[in-house]
């Protein structure tokens, strides 16, 4: 559990979840644990009277992003793959909440994920990418409009935005740029597709009877469906070598090869990101929840090493050199 909430204020959350659970759902608390503290996201573990136990979650994200909406209640309707089922959510409370089922099983990151494993996990995977139907935003999708607005645009403008910012060399840029509008281009000709967007083996989860659980869905966005391989690919810690299978699997289901060259593109975007929000958590003495997670986001010297692969897979010079 993270430690960046003092005691208080982890009782706090504690407390406030036997009080929610018992106003929205009329029902009575025994027993309540934190289960999850962070600027991100507070998770308390709760059991009810009648002995069922649910989490009740609070968007406590500050620093640099915020959710307008709790998106797991829309991700069920779909019907799409299995999460945790929705008890209670509240898009208009601050923080927001959600109170959903406590899923018993077993995280992938801990277990040895073998073939068969991971072919289902990327069976799932492709299962999540429907097709976003003219929507360049989870907002439109959700709402059934195609967007005024272009992804790549978007994109491309976050992507310059951020590499400035975090002192990527300015020389390099323009080449990075040019990469990124040619591998976006071709991927919106392909469709844009809901992507879950923190797809990684923590938060997968194996339920007793099999079936693979997706957890955490409020980073859900539309983007290309390669935008969903990051993760996997960069912290899937020691079940490295199920991620060949995984996408083996995906491009099975979903009909079509993956781009590895647009993979490569937003594995240089998260580092580049990640080293950003680094620096402003460093010039602004705040220690985040989302930086603070061991072996997840090394110091910024292992992030730029990071980027070498990736820079030269593109036929682009490594940050050392891109003047």
């Amino acid at each position: 559990m993270s430690d960046v909430m003092d005691r208080h204020e982890r009782s706090h959350y504690v407390e406030q979840a036997k009080k929610d659970c018992l106003d929205r759902l009329g029902t009575e608390i025994v027993l309540a644990r934190m289960l999850h503290s962070g600027r991100q996201n507070t998770i308390v573990h709760v059991r009810d009277t009648g002995g069922v136990d649910s989490c009740v979650r609070y968007r406590t994200a500050k620093e640099f992003w915020y959710e307008d909406t709790v998106k797991e209640p829309f991700i069920e309707s779909l019907g799409i793959v299995d999460i945790p089922r929705v008890r209670c959510a509240a898009d208009d409370v601050r923080p927001q909440l959600l109170i959903c089922e406590f899923v018993a099983g077993d995280l992938l990151h801990d277990l040895a994920v073998d073939e068969g494993l991971a072919r289902r996990v990327g069976r799932v995977m492709a299962a999540v990418h429907v097709p976003a139907h003219g929507a360049a935003t989870y907002a439109d999708f959700a709402a059934g409009m195609a967007s005024e607005r272009s992804w790549r645009a978007e994109f491309t403008g976050s992507l310059r935005d951020t590499a400035l910012r975090c002192g990527y060399p300015a020389a390099g840029i323009d080449a990075l740029i040019a990469v990124s509008d040619s591998a976006i281009a071709a991927a919106e000709a392909r469709g844009l597709v809901l992507v879950h967007n923190d797809l990684h083996f923590k938060n997968i989860i194996r339920r007793p009877n099999g079936t693979l659980c997706l957890l955490d869905w409020d980073s859900a966005a539309i983007a290309p469906a390669e935008k969903d391989f990051v993760k996997l690919l960069d912290w899937s810690h020691h079940n490295g070598e199920a991620v060949e299978h995984i996408i083996d699997a995906y491009q099975e289901s979903a009909g079509r090869p993956l781009d590895c060259n647009l993979i490569e593109l937003f594995r240089i975007y998260a580092i580049l990101r990640q080293i950003l929000f680094q620096s402003l958590s460093v010039a602004g003495g705040v220690q985040t929840s989302v930086l603070s997670q061991g072996g997840f986001f090394p110091e910024t010297a292992v992030q730029r090493a990071k980027l070498e692969d990736p820079l030269r897979r593109l036929g682009l010079r490594p940050w050392a050199v891109a003047q």
